[in-house]
């Protein structure tokens, strides 16, 4: 979501910064991903620490005890069985499935992986998101589209998702097979620009699709 703040020029914080045009800022970790094998932990910013393990859920205080906790997880959506919600030191929470886990931390992006480490997601965000993601993926499509080798669209429309959002949906070939991605950029109420890109096998689409329902449906953001 291109930022008046100008954030970078990452792919998948980009939606509604159509402000400025693709490729006119240095380009961010997640636009070079798809140089690498999307299985290996040597992705792009491997070699980076990650950032501090996510902040605890909040203790019980004495003054407020369980029914305060109880009024907070009342504002939480229901998560899938199994399913834990993460909450992030960067403002947003996401519900993650058994076994997922926080593979790292680039910039704004916060990367998630399943343990076959094949499928992930991650969440970047910027602080003032501009006024149309549908024609900033438009815009991103032809600035990105030689980074993700065989790349074929599928589709960039449109969809109901909080203030105003659009997925950019394609497939791309990498070393484990052909891949298939859904990059949703949306705008919360605050006016923060975030992208939910989802990342699995074109083989597995159908039967992984129900992972990107819950993300979406279990993610919330303060801001």
């Amino acid at each position: 979501m291109r930022s008046a703040e100008n954030d970078g020029g990452s792919p998948a914080a980009r939606a509604g910064r159509s402000a400025e045009p693709a490729g006119t800022s240095k380009t961010s970790e997640a636009s070079r991903q798809p140089t690498s094998d999307p299985t290996s932990s040597e992705s792009p910013g491997s070699g980076e620490s990650p950032s501090a393990a996510p902040s605890p859920s909040p203790s019980t205080s004495e003054t407020g005890g369980e029914d305060d906790e109880k009024e907070k997880k009342k504002d939480e959506p229901a998560l899938p069985a199994g399913w834990r919600m993460h909450k992030d030191p960067n403002g947003f929470s996401i519900g993650l499935p058994k076994g997922w886990h926080e593979d790292k931390r680039v910039g704004k992006q916060v990367w998630f992986r399943s343990p076959d480490r094949v499928s992930f997601v991650f969440v970047e965000y910027v602080d003032k998101a501009g006024p149309d993601p549908k024609k900033d993926w438009e815009n991103q499509e032809s600035y990105s589209r030689g980074r993700f080798p065989g790349y074929k669209r599928i589709r960039i429309e449109n969809t109901d998702y909080m203030e105003k959002a659009a997925d950019w949906e394609f497939t791309w070939n990498t070393s484990s097979g052909k891949a298939r991605v859904i990059n949703r950029g949306f705008v919360t109420k605050g006016g923060r620009g975030y992208a939910i890109y989802w990342h699995t096998l074109d083989s597995k689409w159908d039967e992984n699709l129900h992972y990107f329902k819950g993300f979406t449906e279990s993610f919330s953001s303060k801001k």
